[in-house]
C-alpha cells in the first residue's frame, strides 16, 4: 500500500485515478471551518491563506470525486477507527456460501441457532472444532458466535442465559456486532472462523441479505501477529503455575505456532496439523509436545505433561530469538 497525502489538487487526483483505476482508493477527509480553526495551529490568517491556495487547485472539488469521505469533527480516536476500518475494508471480500453438514451435535446447533435467530441476527457459527470432527469430548467446548445488528445489554443477558445446555459440554458464547465484522474488528480466532465460514463451514444461520466477510491470508497474518504479546504473556502465567493446566497449555503452544504457520503464508487449522507442520518449518525450536490423543486421554500423567511443558518452553525460547535479525549501524 502506497499513501501518498495532501494531494490536493483536483486534476492530477483525477490523472491517478485515471491510470490507477481501483487500486486508487482517494480518501476526503472532511471538518467544518470551525473545527480546523480550533486545531490549527498557525493563525487564523494563514489558515485562510492556505486553504484559499487549495480552493485554487480545486481540493474542495476532490470530495465529489472520493471513493470515501470521512467526516473529521469527532476526536483523534474517531479518525483512527475509521482509518482502520478503511484499510480493512478495501480489500475485503465477501461470500454466501452453501453451508456444509455438521458432523457432531447436529441436534443442539440446531436448537442453539434457532434460539438465537431474530430479525437483528445476520450470522450464527459453530467455531473451532465444533460441529466437526476434531470435537473430542471431554477435552473440547462447543463455541458459538453470534452476529447481530445491535447488541444491547438487555440482549445479551437474556439470550446467553436463556440457551438451553447441551449436557455435559461447556459451551461458549461470543457475540460480536455486524460494524465489528465489517471493521475486522475482532480477535484471530473469529477471522478464522470467518475464513472457513466463506466456505460454508460452522455456518448454522446466514441471514440472506448479509453477505460473510472473508478475511484472507493476510488479513489472518496480521491480526494473528497483533495479538502475539497477549498470548505470550498468558501462556507464560500458564508455564509459572505449578499446577499446570495442561487443556490451556497445550492450546496456548497451538496459537503460537499457528501465529508463526501464518506468518510463515501456512495455513492450518486442526491442533495435529499445526504442530507436524511447525516441526517441519521450526525443526530449530526443538518443540516435540506429546500427542494430542495421549493428552486427552491420560491428562494427569506426569510424564506427559512435563514433556509439554518442556515443549512450550522450547518454542517460546526459540520465538524469542527469531527476530533477531537486524543488523543495526551505531
Amino acid at each position: 500500500m502506497v499513501s501518498l497525502e495532501s494531494a490536493h489538487r483536483f486534476e492530477a487526483t483525477i490523472h491517478l485515478k485515471r491510470i490507477w483505476g481501483d487500486r486508487c482508493q482517494v480518501v476526503y477527509v472532511d471538518a467544518s471551518p470551525t473545527v480546523r480553526s480550533s486545531r490549527a495551529a498557525e493563525t487564523e490568517m494563514g489558515l485562510q491563506a492556505r486553504d484559499a491556495t487549495k480552493r485554487q487547485r480545486g481540493a474542495d472539488r476532490i470530495a465529489d470525486v472520493a471513493d470515501h469521505v470521512v467526516n473529521n469533527a469527532g476526536p483523534l480516536s474517531a479518525l483512527k477507527l475509521a482509518v482502520n476500518r478503511l484499510v480493512s475494508i478495501v480489500d475485503l471480500p465477501r461470500a454466501a456460501p452453501q453451508a456444509r453438514g455438521l458432523l457432531t451435535h447436529t441436534a443442539w446447533l440446531g436448537l442453539a441457532a434457532n434460539h438465537f435467530v431474530d430479525g437483528h441476527v445476520a450470522l450464527v457459527l459453530a467455531t473451532g472444532s465444533t460441529g466437526t470432527a476434531g470435537w473430542r469430548n471431554g477435552w473440547s467446548d462447543l463455541d458459538l458466535l453470534v452476529v447481530r445488528d445491535c447488541l444491547p445489554l438487555d440482549w445479551l443477558r437474556r439470550a446467553v442465559r436463556a440457551l438451553p445446555p447441551p449436557g455435559g459440554p461447556k459451551v461458549a458464547v461470543s457475540a460480536f456486532s455486524t460494524a465489528d465484522l465489517d471493521a475486522l474488528r475482532v480477535p484471530p480466532r473469529v477471522v478464522q472462523a470467518l475464513r472457513r465460514a466463506s466456505h460454508g463451514i460452522g455456518v448454522l444461520y446466514q441471514r440472506p441479505d448479509y453477505l460473510i466477510p472473508a478475511p484472507l491470508m493476510q488479513h489472518a497474518d496480521h491480526t494473528s501477529r497483533g495479538e502475539l504479546g497477549l498470548i505470550l504473556m498468558t501462556t507464560r502465567r500458564l508455564l509459572a503455575d505449578t499446577d499446570t493446566d495442561v487443556r490451556a497449555l497445550h492450546k496456548h503452544l497451538v496459537l503460537l505456532a499457528k501465529i508463526l504457520l501464518r506468518a510463515d503464508g501456512c495455513d492450518v487449522n486442526d491442533a495435529e496439523d499445526v504442530i507436524a507442520a511447525f516441526r517441519d518449518r521450526h525443526p530449530a525450536a526443538n518443540c516435540h509436545p506429546p500427542a494430542l490423543g495421549d493428552l486427552t486421554g491420560r491428562p494427569k500423567e506426569p510424564a506427559l505433561i512435563t514433556a509439554l511443558v518442556e515443549a512450550t518452553d522450547h518454542l517460546l525460547s526459540y520465538l524469542d530469538q527469531l527476530d533477531h535479525t537486524i543488523r543495526t549501524r551505531t
